[in-house]
């Protein structure tokens, strides 16, 4: 039987995105076109990314910021853009929660 991942072998921004990804689905349900298209425009989410994110989005929202998120595990630089677009929307308050655990 393999073992469960022990979380402090992940990066912190997957342990983050991961613990809080209930909370992101159902806050940024309404607004996960906007949110992709920023960072789309950022260059986080590539073209056929975006289309996948909304493609999912037109039935079940939040299943497409479970895409969202995917896409944003990848990589810190991704996860720090996402920070600066959220912040950008004005969701400080989610900010701050993703945040408060992270140092920079």
């Amino acid at each position: 039987m393999a073992e469960p991942l022990n979380p402090g072998n992940l990066p912190k921004h997957v342990v983050i995105l991961t613990k809080h990804s209930g909370c992101l689905r159902t806050t940024l349900a309404d607004q996960i076109e906007s949110v992709a298209r920023n960072l789309h425009e950022r260059f986080v989410v590539k073209d056929y990314q975006l289309e996948d994110i909304l493609e999912k989005a037109k039935s079940k929202p939040e299943d497409g910021v479970s895409h969202l998120i995917d896409i944003i595990k990848r990589s810190q630089e991704h996860f720090d853009e996402f920070i600066q677009c959220l912040n950008d929307m004005g969701y400080t308050g989610l900010v701050e929660k993703l945040t408060g655990m992270y140092m920079y």
